[in-house]
């Protein structure tokens, strides 16, 4: 796997910031309908999955790097984020369903990773991901 942070380094704040962001929607939102609402981009080395990935794993943590040597700090950071179960300041949520899937990995690689799709909300949705 390729570490992310200094391939995103200089624009990692910005997709954070967006991702927790979005605007408020009763609906869930599918993954791939998500990289083109904050901007995420595919490149020779990663696909947009793997980007979003990364930037939930630090939304998380509340940075991006190696907090003992070089990294970037949020300043916030949302344990609950990846638990759709807990409420979070943010009130941002996501849970995989459906069969899984094809998403595209770096261009370089040519290959496509399967899993199950990703799915998004912000605020209360009507109903649940399943009944959508």
């Amino acid at each position: 796997m390729v570490d992310l942070y200094p391939i995103l380094k200089e624009k990692v704040k910005d997709l954070a910031n967006a991702l927790v962001n979005i605007p408020k929607s009763h609906v869930w939102v599918h993954e791939k309908a998500l990289y083109n609402i904050i901007g995420i981009q595919r490149s020779n080395t990663h696909g947009k999955c793997e980007v979003l990935t990364f930037l939930l794993q630090g939304i998380q943590k509340g940075f991006y790097g190696n907090k003992k040597k070089d990294h970037i700090k949020l300043g916030y950071a949302v344990p609950g984020v990846c638990n759709e179960s807990e409420e979070n300041e943010f009130n941002i949520g996501y849970q995989p369903y459906g069969q899984k899937e094809g998403f595209a990995t770096g261009h370089l690689e040519g290959k496509e990773k399967r899993s199950r799709p990703r799915w998004f909300r912000k605020g209360t949705p009507l109903t649940d991901v399943k009944t959508q």
